[in-house]
């Protein structure tokens, strides 16, 4: 019996809380160090799950969802009675049969697991492989203790091309992200630093902007599945950051600002931007799995959260004001934080006279602590939706609520 446990969870939308089920919960051996869904926005493929630890390792949900079995263990070095544990893995989107995975033994291995066969294994590194990231069919992107990122093409195994390294000799970079909508963009985590390099694979050697907003070591990080220009990045700061590099070609005095920033409860490990359901993002932390809503209205982004763990009070808070850009709105926001981290109470607003009493220049935080006012609230959602106002939402959150955009400025 091992320790370590998968359990596959399912958001039930109609109250905005995150099921667990039994028979969807299974033993690991080892911790696993990734676990991926196959790519598979038709939804027509079989459910497959992937992990990675010691072996990899392929899982079949049945077609019931009564239970989880293991369809392959996959071990590349079956000549030896050691493996070099797997760092992490990636499932080709557009040939879903390949999945490939780093070791901490230098190497990558490109697997076909329909065949359940090595089709490639390469030396990819001088150091231990911490990441890996296609690119395309047969393209693919690796990270290193040795402080690179190499891109290789399956065409040509016997070279690889060396797309950035870090400034500082033999500081390991850990995690890697390939832009899903625009390949010539990938972005890259140096361990123990605050920043994120995101790079033109055009371009060798030179960062094409560094997002340099995180208070503490950066984690995570996600390319938004259905946009070219964002990117969400996570870290030890507690914050999940929500970035548009539409403009990173400009260069902007200070540095790029995120447009949105959420704040979890302790140090954010992971973080996960659904393909098939955009606006969705997971992340984890301390014992707790989180999922934000993003919704997409304009400019301005606003964010539902499901907290894992059950709570007493249902909390909605009300976030109102004109069109505005971007940056006015992220204003807003902070006004919001600020408001809040000072100890202020929320201001309490009739469901009735919400409309006819605010004044939609000013942030407004209305806090209702009972479900009955959740049909009143959609409706007047629907109205200011009609009429062009911008709104947000938080629901099933604790009390004091998470703080939007702790800091008074960026």
């Amino acid at each position: 019996h091992y320790n370590n446990r998968l359990e596959i969870v399912q958001l039930d939308d109609s109250n905005g809380e995150i099921r667990s089920d039994p028979n969807l919960s299974f033993d690991h051996p080892y911790p696993p160090t990734k676990t991926i869904f196959i790519p598979d926005k038709e939804c027509q493929k079989p459910d497959l799950l992937a992990t990675s630890s010691d072996f990899l390792r392929i899982w079949r949900i049945s077609d019931d969802h009564s239970r989880v079995d293991l369809k392959s263990l996959l071990n590349g070095n079956k000549n030896s009675e050691f493996c070099g544990p797997l760092t992490s893995f990636d499932w080709n989107e557009a040939e879903p049969k390949r999945i490939g995975t780093s070791s901490i033994d230098t190497t990558c291995t490109i697997w076909d697991i329909e065949r359940e066969t090595v089709d490639t294994q390469l030396i990819a590194h001088d150091k231990e492989v911490y990441d890996i990231a296609w690119g395309g069919v047969g393209v693919f992107a690796s990270v290193s203790a040795d402080g690179s990122v190499r891109v290789f093409d399956l065409r040509d195994k016997e070279h690889s091309t060396i797309i950035y390294e870090s400034s500082e000799p033999d500081t390991p970079l850990v995690r890697l992200g390939w832009n899903k909508q625009d390949p010539r963009y990938m972005a890259t985590i140096i361990m123990d630093s605050a920043k994120v390099v995101v790079l033109d694979i055009r371009f060798p050697t030179l960062p094409v902007v560094e997002l340099q907003r995180h208070q503490a070591s950066v984690n995570a990080i996600a390319w938004a599945p259905h946009s070219s220009c964002h990117i969400c990045t996570a870290g030890d700061d507690f914050q999940a950051l929500i970035w548009d590099l539409s403009s990173m070609s400009q260069p902007v005095e200070g540095g790029l600002d995120p447009i949105l920033a959420y704040t979890a409860g302790a140090e954010i490990e992971q973080l996960q931007w659904s393909s098939s359901q955009p606006d969705w993002v997971a992340i984890a932390f301390s014992t707790k799995l989180q999922i934000l809503r993003i919704y997409r209205n304009n400019k301005i982004v606003a964010v539902v959260v499901s907290e894992l763990t059950k709570n007493p009070k249902t909390v909605l808070v009300f976030l109102l004001f004109r069109e505005r850009s971007a940056l006015e709105g992220n204003i807003a926001m902070a006004s919001m934080a600020n408001y809040l981290t000072e100890g202020h109470q929320l201001v309490h607003v009739d469901c009735v006279g919400l409309v006819s009493q605010v004044d939609f220049l000013s942030p407004v935080f209305v806090k209702y602590s009972e479900d009955g006012c959740r049909e009143q609230l959609s409706s007047i959602a629907v109205e200011l939706e009609r009429s062009g106002q911008r709104f947000m939402w938080v629901g099933r959150i604790e009390e004091p609520p998470p703080f939007w955009l702790q800091r008074s400025k960026f």
